[in-house]
């Protein structure tokens, strides 16, 4: 699968140990975020520890989830301004960021 968030070499490795055990985690999560999240490629790659197990992972852990919630706004606020570098520089990241607030819901920035 691919990812905007991390570089295909480094895909089979977890995000945060560097495990090679990894398992794919939706960065933006909910039954509709979770389709979108796959449309739009917002995966990272995630050891069992750190992706679904008490403690330091991204479904128990507050500061865990919202680092990847903002990680994953930035890639997807990154590969719109590339998509779209017509714009005027001033106009994009308003722009941007209020497209992402409206196909997720939110901003986490």
């Amino acid at each position: 699968m691919k990812s905007i968030v991390v570089q295909d070499r480094f895909f089979d490795y977890c995000m945060i140990c560097g495990s090679p055990n990894i398992e794919i985690h939706h960065c933006i999560e909910g039954t509709a975020n979770r389709r979108l999240s796959d449309e739009d490629k917002l995966v990272i790659p995630l050891c069992k520890k750190h992706h679904n197990e008490q403690g330091i992972s991204a479904h128990y852990s507050k500061e865990v989830g919202t680092l990847i919630h903002i990680i994953a706004q930035l890639a997807w606020e990154k590969k719109a301004i590339i998509d779209r570098y017509e714009l005027p520089f001033e106009d994009i990241n308003e722009d941007v960021r209020e497209q992402f607030r409206r196909r997720y819901g939110k901003s986490y920035l």
